[in-house]
């Protein structure tokens, strides 16, 4: 059952030393009288008692630095197991890298790869004219290639 005193808020206070004299003055006056305050506050007494003797730890003053210490070293193992990995990513990011620019260059470069004058040697007569530059119509193409068969 919720309580539904005014001064019910104050118990959580009065338990945790957060009320001014005052208050405590009052509230303590008050709980002699009010059983829902009074179940209420032993309650919560009751409840801070257990909870403080479940956690009997006591830290010394090299704790944090313990702590951070150890903190410090496995980031710095992890940090060391992960090197080879993120190099090898580096790697296969740059072959890749490269392999794109090459294919690139050989897609987009504005001088061919083979140059006619080399191919000449083992062309027929009619791949040869393909290749050099003429005034030739479609027509004279088309006549002279149904020549040379």
């Amino acid at each position: 059952m919720k309580n539904s005193c005014r001064y019910h808020d104050l118990a959580d206070r009065f338990v945790h030393d957060e009320l001014s004299t005052d208050e405590r003055k009052d509230f303590e006056n008050h709980i002699v009288t009010c059983s829902e305050c009074s179940n209420e506050t032993n309650g919560l007494l009751r409840l801070k008692a257990f909870v403080g003797s479940a956690y009997p730890v006591q830290l010394d003053e090299t704790f944090n630095y313990r702590v951070l210490t150890s903190l410090r070293a496995e980031r710095e193992t992890s940090v060391a197991k992960e090197m080879p990995e993120a190099l090898g990513d580096i790697a296969i990011s740059l072959v890749t890298l490269l392999a794109i620019a090459l294919l690139g260059l050989q897609l987009f470069s504005p001088t061919p790869r083979i140059a006619p004058v080399e191919m000449v040697g083992g062309l027929t007569t009619t791949e040869q004219l393909s290749l050099e530059p003429s005034n030739l119509s479609n027509d004279q193409v088309v006549e002279i290639a149904l020549r040379s068969k």
